[in-house]
């Protein structure tokens, strides 16, 4: 086990990746946490409790304002952002009674289609700063967000160093609280989501329709989704913008920028700039079954697009584009510029469909399949469209299209 003097001893991800908000992204990257009180008709029964509470109980305004003080603080210490939102959350507040523990949390976890929903737990009701209910609220906060004990995990801190003084963090309690979070507790949360001015543009409130609104206008970010229905508009600069579960809808804004859905069905406009789209998987395809899909909209610039399961929309828009449906049966439209409809062995099975072909120079790709030449491909027409059938069973309807189809209309890779 390593013994080390600084922040480090602090960064509970070391040992466990998803274990920090923005884990999709490189550490500093800022990220919005979305938090709970939970109510008293929503609390479960306190029998289960970890630590043996005797009853659960939902938060005064009183001690709501409290607990917002301290989310400031940590708002105030690096590049995080709280949004307070109804039912359940990335993190829910309440009180308890009873138990052995002054307090606990559940430690973030985060993938690229979902986020944990974990608790922050109080025990008893006085917990005004300058209370040690107040810095065991800083303590469990520290947790909800990433930080783990000094003392324990890998490495931990030099025993002379875990006190009071360097961390709310510790267990060495020294007889006197604290109220603000101590040097080594800001130097980690800075190492995790960056500093506070990172997000001092930032415009994050909670929408009319109860999703989480994200409006960041900095030259170049990573912004992520909370684990609930979100919208985000990242604006200038080169951003990738993150998905996870829920509906989330997902605009890049100017540049060239990488936007990426999750489980749900996702809405994503790249915008101005050369954009990378990607679907991801639908919440009711993880099994392969269902057919929410996404709607992918690539905007102005050269765009490359990918769908994934599910029955999805991608529209290309103004620019020579790159559209790959992928699993399910997609509706494909280029936009007004020569485009690219490529086709992969996740199509087969499917009745793709693309609305505009010819409007540009268009080609078809088969990309990884077992179409090597024109001659695998049978072409015919009806209705005023144009079917191209390949192995006796798979189909392109090109919409409206009667022209003659050539070899030069198709890429085989």
């Amino acid at each position: 086990m390593a013994v080390v003097t600084d922040y480090t001893a602090l960064l509970y991800y070391t040992s466990n990746s998803f274990g920090r908000w923005n884990s999709l992204s490189r550490p500093g990257t800022p990220a919005v946490v979305t938090y709970s009180f939970v109510e008293t008709d929503e609390l479960g029964d306190a029998a289960s409790d970890p630590y043996g509470a005797t009853s659960y109980w939902s938060y005064s305004n009183a001690q709501r304002t409290v607990f917002r003080q301290a989310i400031e603080a940590y708002e105030d210490a690096a590049g995080i952002v709280f949004v307070e939102t109804g039912g359940r959350a990335m993190v829910n507040v309440f009180g308890y009674s009873g138990g052995t523990a002054a307090g606990w949390a559940n430690l973030p976890w985060a993938s690229s289609f979902a986020t944990s929903r974990g608790d922050v737990a109080i025990q008893g009701s006085s917990i005004s700063p300058g209370s040690f209910g107040y810095e065991t609220i800083l303590h469990e906060l520290g947790h909800a967000v990433g930080l783990k004990h000094p003392h324990s995990g890998d490495p931990v801190l030099a025993e002379h160093l875990d006190t009071q003084e360097n961390t709310v963090m510790t267990y060495n309690y020294a007889g006197y609280n604290v109220s603000d979070l101590g040097p080594l507790d800001l130097q980690a949360l800075q190492h995790i989501y960056g500093g506070a001015s990172a997000t001092a543009d930032w415009d994050v409130r909670l929408g009319a329709a109860g999703q989480v609104v994200i409006d960041a206008s900095h030259r170049w970010e990573t912004l992520l989704a909370t684990g609930q229905d979100t919208n985000i508009h990242a604006r200038g600069g080169n951003d990738r913008v993150f998905g996870r579960e829920g509906d989330d809808k997902l605009r890049g804004g100017w540049g060239n920028d990488t936007l990426k859905g999750g489980y749900g069905s996702d809405t994503l406009w790249g915008q101005s700039g050369d954009d990378v789209l990607i679907g991801a998987v639908n919440k009711d395809s993880r099994s392969g079954s269902g057919n929410d899909g996404d709607l992918l909209h690539g905007g102005k610039g050269k765009d490359k697009i990918w769908g994934s399961r599910g029955e999805d929309t991608l529209k290309g828009g103004f620019g020579s584009d790159r559209l790959t449906g992928g699993d399910g049966s997609d509706i494909l439209s280029g936009g007004q510029q020569g485009d690219v409809f490529v086709f992969v062995t996740a199509d087969y099975w499917e009745d793709e469909i693309i609305t505009d072909f010819g409007t540009g120079k268009d080609k078809i790709e088969f990309s990884g399949t077992q179409i090597d030449e024109f001659s695998d491909l049978t072409i015919s027409q009806q209705g005023g469209s144009t079917f191209i059938s390949f192995q006796g069973q798979h189909d392109v309807e090109l919409t409206g299209y009667t022209g003659a189809l050539t070899a030069d209309h198709f890429i085989f890779t």
